[in-house]
């Protein structure tokens, strides 16, 4: 899935909370898909977690991205820095004879 910031996390919650709103009203899901401009699977995907978890499965699950990568985090850990991965021999690049031979 792609990363999204935190203003369009908010929107697509907004959406997917306006639908919540219309399934209780009992509105199609071409209706809702149509007016929300988004894929009818995707409306009868929220509509199967709002059926078996309520609302509740509709809302964001937290924030949308980590405050730092990874690598970062894991050297504070142990307390150093995270070597470079060591490159192969040759840059990677096999040899000319190495080429033939194969």
């Amino acid at each position: 899935m792609r990363r999204v910031n935190p203003a369009e996390q908010e929107r697509r919650e907004r959406l997917r909370l306006q639908a919540a709103e219309w399934f209780e009203d009992a509105h199609g899901t071409r209706q809702i898909a149509r007016e929300l401009r988004v894929h009818e699977r995707t409306v009868a995907r929220w509509r199967k977690s709002w059926r078996e978890d309520g609302i509740e499965a509709l809302r964001s699950k937290g924030p949308v991205s980590r405050a730092e990568p990874r690598t970062s985090r894991r050297a504070e850990m142990i307390g150093g820095s995270v070597p470079a991965p060591k490159s192969p021999p040759n840059g990677g690049r096999r040899r000319q004879e190495e080429l033939t031979r194969s």
